[in-house]
């Protein structure tokens, strides 16, 4: 537990001053605690940049001139660009900014409408994370731009990750993606891993036993390239090879090549806008370590997921769906593992599956309403020829996302930080009560 206070107090003190939960914080008025001291101050006038003023209807762009002369309203000036975004679809993304003007206390509203490329980045997730029978995690990743059209990234990331795989691994990764290459439709990535590997205690009795198990290595380096093809703006498809290396433990310290082909298809699409919206995501995976590439492994890898999301205010439900099959004899790093903080939540994974699974089934219902949580989560991990058993759980949490408004002096744009949840969640387990609480931060770098 000291080790738990000592992390909510870390993520406390980790948020700079000025950063808040409103979407449009900025410097506070000592007069008035509490509110924006834009808010003081008349809007001189109402802008549009990046697109044509006849993209968006003139009753909207009506609208938008009305706050001109009046005092900027903050939840107003968001609900115009959300109508923005709305009738633009969803090849745009507007942001609201706010600059002083050259009339002495006056602002200006400006609306940067920036085009979507087709593809979308596939960001390397940066997070921190602690699960009560499992520890701490994290990795954090940047990834700046690399040129005026955003279309081009360098990943550069560091790990020490017990949560997202069987293995603990701790290491840094860098990677490049082009989502226009030539075409809207075409994009290229690049991603190199070093890793060190740490067994939990379960995980290396369980391999010890095992004669015929995939077997423990010391450390891991990848490197993967894939091209992505964009369909339309929801649907693309991405190919390419992975080759990881791996230096066994046993019987002497080797290394082995696992080198494989990969393919999947991706769809993902959102309805409406701001309060009231749907979305929906899914995709295929396939991976397959050959003799044709040199691999030591040879193994075929099948990943199913969907996932929906309905909200309306404050209200959202939102269900999940995981599926995976494995044939052959893969590497510890590609077989299935639940009970971490994202998935079957309030199990120890370790304890379920200590080598992981070659089969995979797992499903989620959650239901937020502002900032609390409940959800029910199911699923398995087996092995062929083994008894399938269920492992169901439920849980409360409570969340928030961090924001916040960069302030140049000139000009002031607001940004997300990242997402904040504490969960306590209880597996049902026969005969016996052990609740898990676990913290994940999810950073938007």
């Amino acid at each position: 537990m000291r080790q738990f206070a000592f992390f909510i107090l870390l993520l406390a003190v980790a948020v700079p001053r000025g950063w808040s939960q409103d979407d449009d914080s900025s410097t506070p008025d000592a007069e008035a605690p509490g509110t924006n001291i834009n808010e003081r101050y008349a809007v001189a006038a109402v802008e549009l940049e990046g697109v044509s003023r006849s993209l968006i209807s003139d009753v909207l762009y009506d609208e938008m001139q009305k706050m001109v002369g009046q005092r900027l309203d903050h939840r107003q000036a968001e609900m115009l660009r959300q109508r923005i975004e709305s009738e633009l679809g969803s090849r745009y993304t507007v942001v609201r900014k706010v600059r002083k003007s050259t009339t002495p206390r006056q602002l200006q509203i400006i609306y940067e409408v920036s085009k979507n490329p087709l593809l979308p980045f596939r960001n390397p997730r940066s997070f921190a994370s602690y699960h009560s029978k499992e520890g701490f995690s994290f990795a954090f990743d940047v990834a700046p731009h690399l040129d005026h059209q955003r279309t081009q990234k360098l990943f550069v990331g560091a790990a020490n990750d017990g949560d997202s795989l069987i293995e603990r691994f701790a290491g840094f990764r860098i990677g490049y993606e082009n989502v226009k290459l030539a075409t809207d439709r075409l994009g290229l990535r690049f991603d190199y891993a070093t890793y060190h590997t740490q067994w939990n205690v379960h995980t290396f009795n369980a391999a010890q036993e095992s004669a015929s198990g995939p077997g423990l290595y010391r450390r891991r380096r990848s490197l993967e390239a894939s091209l992505a093809f964009a369909i339309d703006a929801y649907f693309y498809i991405t190919s390419g090879v992975s080759a990881n290396e791996l230096e066994m433990q046993s019987p002497t310290v080797h290394f082995e090549p696992v080198r494989a082909a990969k393919a999947s298809l991706r769809y993902r699409r959102v309805f409406g806008n701001g309060d009231d919206k749907q979305g929906l995501a899914g995709g295929y995976e396939v991976r397959t370590g050959t003799r044709a590439l040199d691999s030591n492994f040879v193994y075929t890898r099948h990943s199913w997921d969907a996932e929906y999301m309905f909200r309306h205010e404050k209200h959202v439900i939102a269900t999940t769906f995981v599926a995976g099959k494995i044939t052959g004899n893969a590497p510890l790093f590609e077989r299935f593992s639940l009970g971490d903080v994202e998935a079957l939540r309030g199990w120890n994974k370790y304890e379920i599956a200590p080598l992981g699974g070659s089969r995979e089934a797992y499903g989620s219902l959650e239901y937020h309403f502002d900032h609390l949580l409940a959800f029910y989560d199911v699923g398995s991990i087996w092995d062929p020829g083994a008894s399938v058993k269920i492992k169901p759980s439920i849980g409360l949490g409570v969340g928030s996302t961090v924001k916040g408004t960069w302030d140049t002096g000139k000009e002031q744009s607001p940004f997300t930080l990242g997402d904040f949840s504490l969960i306590l969640a209880v597996p049902f387990a026969e005969g016996k009560l052990q609740p898990t609480v676990m913290v994940m931060a999810r950073f938007h770098m």
